[in-house]
């Protein structure tokens, strides 16, 4: 009978299911040193998805495909860090993290870099930083981000206070349905005249539209006395304008308003990988403005107010620090993507004192 008993114990006992023939393809291309296969299979283990649930592999595979430059890996990690996946928490390399994926531009990292300077996790508090990085994800169409915009313009927290501009970035929130955005800006608007709310309601389309855009010009704008003409036209440009690389790649694109800069204006590298972008005021650099290397690393990121650079940081090729520029004041040194020094800038009060340029051409 007891013999009997075990034999139906053992067959009442589940096998467990065959793994999924698209996991072992995962794990070999992971160890073979595929970058997005390790982030998969960090977020695999961390999950216990078709394989063993095991924070420390989870951690191991994110840091992987971090140190190889996705941005994605690079936000995972950070967070898994920051929480204290796997041990104890580490916001201050957590914040490293999330700030090498937001210098790449992704908008979670950059929400979430915003909120660490905010309330000073894993860094040094700076609400002027906070905005900065609130205003990259804002770029992207985050709406939190943009909430959080509204509530430090309107309290002057890192910026100067501004209830117009408070209201633009609680409209913009509103239309991409945040609720909360919308109360507060009934709340903000009977503290408003009526010229900030109509100068509020204009920028909100403004921006959004600014966000939305697509090309409207493919051909090369003429400079003449200064100002930026569409060809055979004797007014100038005002619009989008989008222009490609002799290998069909795309070059450039940027806003114009009356002949002037007056928006984003984007590069990308012949390869495909994004260049740069610098938010321009009527001509002059006014905003945000981040660089990139060839193969997709973070070269520089800044800030500009009128013309007059504020804040900056640049990275080597391989990631490390190059210099920075703090309220106006610093230097910097860019490289190319070989790893040869191409500039080195310095800065006072937000202009440009010295440059020396290399004389070794950049990647081609």
């Amino acid at each position: 009978m007891l013999v009997l008993a075990l034999a139906l114990a053992a067959c009442s006992e589940k096998k467990p299911a065959a793994p999924r023939p698209e996991t072992a393809h995962i794990i070999a291309a992971a160890k073979a040193g595929d970058p997005r296969a390790q982030m998969l299979l960090g977020q695999m283990h961390r999950l216990g998805d078709d394989v063993p649930k095991d924070a420390n592999a989870s951690l191991h595979w994110y840091r992987q495909a971090a140190l190889a430059g996705l941005p994605d890996a690079q936000h995972n990690l950070a967070v898994a860090l920051q929480q204290g996946f796997g041990g104890k928490p580490n916001p201050t390399e957590a914040a490293q993290w999330h700030q090498r994926a937001a210098m790449q531009g992704l908008a979670v990292a950059q929400f979430d870099l915003a909120r660490l300077f905010l309330f000073g996790k894993g860094v040094e508090a700076n609400a002027t930083m906070a905005f900065h990085w609130f205003d990259e994800a804002a770029r992207h169409g985050h709406r939190d981000a943009l909430f959080h915009l509204g509530i430090m313009r309107r309290d002057g927290q890192g910026v100067p206070q501004d209830l117009a501009q408070a209201g633009k970035y609680f409209l913009m929130a509103t239309d991409l349905g945040l609720l909360d955005a919308q109360a507060e800006y009934h709340l903000l608007s009977s503290k408003m005249t009526p010229a900030q709310r109509t100068t509020a309601e204009t920028l909100a389309r403004e921006q959004t539209a600014r966000i939305t855009r697509g090309p409207s010009l493919s051909a090369p704008l003429l400079v003449r006395g200064g100002l930026l003409f569409a060809p055979g036209q004797e007014q100038p440009y005002s619009g989008h304008a989008s222009f490609m690389h002799t290998n069909g790649v795309r070059a450039q694109e940027m806003d114009v308003l009356q002949g002037r800069r007056h928006g984003w204006e984007r590069t990308w590298h012949p390869n495909g990988q994004p260049q740069g972008e610098t938010e321009f005021n009527t001509g002059q650099r006014h905003g945000r403005m981040s660089f990139w290397y060839p193969n997709g690393r973070p070269q520089m990121t800044g800030t500009n107010q009128q013309g007059r650079l504020l804040h900056a940081m640049a990275l080597a090729p391989d990631g490390k620090p190059a210099g920075t520029v703090r309220e106006g004041n610093g230097t910097m040194t860019l490289f190319h993507g070989n790893g040869s020094v191409a500039d080195e800038l310095k800065y006072e009060s937000g202009r440009l004192l010295k440059a020396r340029a290399s004389k070794t051409p950049a990647d081609k």
